[in-house]
């Protein structure tokens, strides 16, 4: 059963994150572990920082979890701009990483819309295809 988007929010805005495409780079846990720390429930403190800290640290999410929207703004998702530069990072052991706003169709002609950050398994074990979820990092464990 997929987990389906949760949402944070303070006055000013709402941080979402979706579970089913984490990798699991922990780049929220060391930027920001007033706000984002996994031995508190709720994970997600929107409370522990300053909203510009917050959209910064959201901003270098690698995967696309992480997204956020001001005060009475729709959440991040379907339109796309085609005048932006788009960034590709291949990591080592890991996946590809799209800083862009994108239209990914996947093996089977499914169409996913991406605003800002996604990132793509290149591992063949995710079961959250074409994106990542973190798997290749548990197999890598596993394996030693």
């Amino acid at each position: 059963m997929e987990e389906k988007e949760k949402s944070y929010s303070n006055n000013e805005i709402t941080v979402y994150w979706k579970p089913a495409l984490c990798s699991h780079s922990t780049i929220c846990l060391h930027g920001l572990p007033n706000v984002f720390n996994l031995n508190v429930k709720p994970w997600i403190n929107v409370y522990g920082a300053p909203n510009k800290d917050i959209i910064n640290v959201v901003n270098k999410c690698p995967s696309g979890a992480l997204s956020y929207s001001y005060k009475n703004e729709k959440p991040p998702q379907t339109e796309i701009s085609s005048n932006q530069e788009v960034k590709v990072n291949i990591l080592k052991d890991g996946p590809i990483i799209i800083k862009a706003d994108c239209k990914i169709v996947d093996a089977n002609g499914k169409t996913f819309y991406k605003k800002g950050t996604c990132s793509l398994c290149t591992c063949g074990l995710s079961k959250e295809k074409p994106f990542c979820d973190g798997s290749h990092y548990d197999n890598q464990i596993r394996q030693k």
